[in-house]
């Protein structure tokens, strides 16, 4: 049920930029449930530990004396059958899931597959500084209404007059350097000058 339900939310947000009538929407229960032990072992032998290892929180985790699960090394691989599955041309994702994404090249090469070409992009903040996450309630929905949006902008730690912060605009906007000066002339140079003193970008 909450993974319906949360897929439907999902969908109704990108529904602008993915036509569903087209899209091919895959449940990954379909091939998932039918891994055998022998099947994920075999994968299993032919990925080097080190993979999960250049994970920067696994590391630091293990230097400070704490463990790892086996599960926590199994899921990049799991997640990567997916790519097998639907024998992935491309992925796009986050900058934070870059290893699980190298991940996905390294089955599909052992399965004999081209490795899918990848694409990251950064994140967008969240109204706390944080990454934007719905378990957060710090993020501001692509559907949300303009009250809505005001509301959660207004709130945030982090408003400027606007009320986004440059690499927001980075991030949303094609044009960011042309539409950014247009709203705000010089806003970016005096950004980079109050960053740069440790003072805020914007008077408010």
């Amino acid at each position: 049920m909450d993974i319906a339900h949360n897929l439907s939310g999902y969908q109704q947000q990108v529904a602008p930029f993915i036509d569903f009538e087209r899209a091919d929407l895959r449940f990954n229960g379909e091939w998932l449930h039918k891994v055998t032990l022998p099947g994920l072992v075999g994968v299993l032998a032919r990925v080097p530990v080190s993979m999960s290892l250049q994970r920067e929180d696994f590391r630091t985790r293990l230097a400070e004396g704490h463990g790892l699960s086996v599960a926590e090394f199994v899921y990049s691989v799991v997640m990567a059958w997916d790519s097998v599955a639907i024998n992935a041309d491309a992925e796009l994702g986050g900058v934070h899931q870059l290893l699980s994404l190298q991940m996905c090249r390294k089955v599909m090469e052992i399965s004999d597959q081209t490795p899918e070409v990848f694409i990251t992009t950064p994140l967008i903040e969240g109204t706390d500084g944080t990454g934007a996450k719905m378990s957060k309630g710090n993020y501001v929905g692509l559907t949300a209404s303009p009250d809505d949006v005001y509301g959660r902008l207004s709130s945030s730690p982090r408003v400027i007059p606007l009320p986004l912060h440059p690499r927001d605009f980075q991030l949303c906007l094609r044009d960011f350097r042309g539409t950014f000066r247009r709203l705000t002339p010089q806003a970016p140079e005096r950004s980079e000058r109050a960053s740069a003193a440790g003072q805020r970008p914007f008077p408010g």
